[in-house]
């Protein structure tokens, strides 16, 4: 990870693949939200464009802590908490 943030940096490397919102990672964080829209678990008033980066930029966050806090933090547990919080913030209230 270390490697890979410093390259994208410099731009030493051409990183387009990493960078692009076409990544796998963000259709499936896309796939996610959609789904939960389409059965209405989550509001439809924040375009899901902008959600799927949000989710991006927090395992991005997230990926970053682990790597400055290594071993102090548990990415699993984090994760999860974290994700909770984001999801419960983008639930439809019944």
């Amino acid at each position: 990870m270390k490697i890979v943030y410093g390259v994208q940096l410099t731009r030493t490397i051409d990183m387009n693949e990493v960078m692009t919102y076409n990544r796998d990672l963000y259709r499936m964080f896309d796939d996610v939200l959609s789904k939960g829209i389409e059965r209405g678990e989550f509001r439809t008033d924040l375009p899901r464009v902008v959600l799927t980066r949000h989710f991006v930029m927090a395992i991005r966050g997230l990926s970053y802590e682990w790597c400055i806090r290594y071993p102090d933090f548990d990415l699993k547990q984090e994760a999860l908490a974290h994700f909770k919080l984001l999801l419960t913030g983008i639930q439809t209230r019944a």
